[in-house]
């Protein structure tokens, strides 16, 4: 199987994108601990949403194991409760954006935004091994679920420019 160097281009330039709003994300302070909006989402829910889940997956693992290297904590429980969110998520959306076709992409976000949040508290339950932590929940899940609905307007609203359908037509797939 080759690869064009077109399709390897266009996929360094949306890792890149994604990288770029996940570190800029690293900066904006929360009061809470662990909250993050999920900028970097608006550019897996694209590329899934118009180039399948492979392109999105890729982009989406090397995201997170390149933002954890640059941040400092790969393989620290922070790296796997990204990790676990991004790829039950995408996992999710991935089957969501299949079999339930009247679904938006504002959907598909939520259903991302719910199944990231819940993959993390798994992880978050195996490191600390206590239900307490459960107690922390709604308030996460309902950040979590405004985030989705906000990051899924967004990719929503990209994906109908007219300059990205240029993009969508000319694309390596």
């Amino acid at each position: 199987m080759r690869i064009s160097v077109r399709k390897i281009t266009f996929y360094a330039i949306m890792l890149a994108l994604s990288l770029a709003l996940s570190i800029a994300e690293s900066f904006i302070p929360f009061s809470i601990p662990g909250l993050k909006i999920g900028l970097a989402n608006i550019i897996t829910l694209i590329l899934l949403c118009n180039f399948g889940f492979f392109p999105a997956f890729a982009v989406n693992i090397g995201r997170v194991l390149l933002t954890s290297l640059i941040l400092g904590n790969f393989l620290q429980m922070g790296f796997f409760m990204s990790l676990a969110g991004s790829m039950l998520s995408l996992i999710t959306m991935t089957l969501a954006y299949i079999f339930l076709k009247r679904l938006t992409m504002v959907g598909v976000s939520l259903i991302g935004a719910f199944f990231h949040i819940f993959a993390q508290f798994m992880v978050a339950l195996l490191y600390f091994g206590s239900w307490s932590i459960f107690y922390y929940f709604p308030l996460t899940m309902a950040f979590s679920l405004a985030s989705g609905i906000v990051i899924g307007i967004i990719a929503l609203l990209i994906s109908s420019m007219k300059s990205f359908e240029r993009i969508k037509g000319n694309s390596p797939n």
